[in-house]
């Protein structure tokens, strides 16, 4: 899991479908099995691949279920996979899938990170179902959660602030979701200094919770200093960013 964590999902997909294949071919199948196409489903969803994270994920819930264990960290976090795969094309489905990820999480794994991870994307696609106060009860869970399993400085704690800034616009607290917006920015400071590549947005959509206040006019000339950075970057999901002066910046990646 190292690679995962050093962001080289790509060099940890490798590893794990190589070590998928040796457990294959050793006994066929087995819970060792469904943990490490557990394993690559995260990988591969982390890369983009989202057919591949489900195909991945469903065999692991299946192993795990022909097993008879349905309370494993992993077969919650293979939920969790599916569901995020499902978000566009079945919402109702998805949904179901990270509930039940996240029951047997707060059961069974309380104090995982996985357990956050799961909250995060269930919160993301809540928002995006119209349920925003659900998804603000997940997201108090999750940065708590953070806090207490990796410190105030955790960069997913950013990345929570930033879902929930967007929870509080959906719930038209604007005041709130520059707070939220601000404390990603501080967060990820602390966190990644320079090395951030997400600030950009941070600062995009900080500037776009102003707009409606007193300061509009500073928080307008700061979203367009944004956008014109980002324009400049080589990074193309970014670049369309700025094209559209600022889109949603959210996911459950």
């Amino acid at each position: 899991r190292l690679y995962f964590e050093l962001g080289l999902q790509g060099e940890s997909a490798k590893l794990d479908r190589t070590r998928a294949d040796l457990l294959r071919a050793l006994d066929g199948g087995g819970l060792r099995l469904a943990e490490s196409l557990a394993n690559l489903a995260g990988s591969l969803s982390a890369m983009g691949d989202t057919p591949g994270s489900e195909k991945a994920a469903l065999e692991a819930i299946a192993l795990y279920e022909a097993g008879g264990e349905r309370t494993a960290l992993k077969y919650a976090v293979a939920l969790n996979t599916v569901g995020n795969a499902l978000r566009y094309r079945d919402p109702g489905l998805a949904l179901g899938k990270l509930r039940q990820s996240t029951a047997i999480l707060a059961a069974h794994h309380p104090e995982a990170l996985e357990h956050a991870s799961a909250l995060r994307t269930l919160a993301v696609i809540l928002n995006e179902q119209g349920e925003p106060r659900e998804a603000a009860a997940a997201i108090a869970k999750a940065i708590e959660l953070y806090r207490r399993r990796a410190g105030e400085n955790h960069r997913d704690i950013a990345f929570m602030h930033q879902i929930s800034g967007l929870t509080h616009l959906l719930l038209q607290r604007p005041a709130q979701a520059a707070a939220d917006y601000g404390k990603a920015i501080e967060v990820d400071e602390r966190a990644l200094g320079s090395a951030s590549t997400a600030r950009p947005i941070f600062e995009a959509n900080l500037a776009r919770a102003n707009e409606s206040g007193p300061h509009w006019r500073a928080s307008r000339e700061r979203l367009e200093a944004v956008a014109a950075k980002l324009a400049a970057g080589p990074r193309g999901g970014v670049q369309q960013f700025a094209r559209t002066a600022g889109g949603g910046g959210q996911d459950a990646g």
